[in-house]
């Protein structure tokens, strides 16, 4: 599998910017780890945060748009999970 770098850049800011967004108080922490296995490379990036996160009635489709949580009217309207 070959792996685009302007995608993967892409999806990665995706992620810290809504980890940013919908994180009030807490923290975001960003990591990434690199391994070589006999099937290639392999690279694992993870953005884990503190905030409210997406209830489990919709984490089914975290890539298409949802709504905002009720109680953050302060917030964009919609987001991408």
């Amino acid at each position: 599998m070959q792996m685009d770098p302007k995608r993967l850049r892409r999806v990665v800011d995706n992620l810290v910017s809504n980890a940013i967004k919908f994180t009030e108080f807490g923290s975001i922490t960003v990591s990434a780890d690199f391994k070589q296995t006999p099937q290639g490379n392999v690279i694992r990036i993870g953005v884990q945060d503190t905030g409210r996160g997406i209830g489990q009635e919709k984490q089914h489709k975290p890539f298409q748009e949802i709504g905002r949580v009720e109680d953050t009217p302060h917030l964009p309207l919609k987001a991408l999970g």
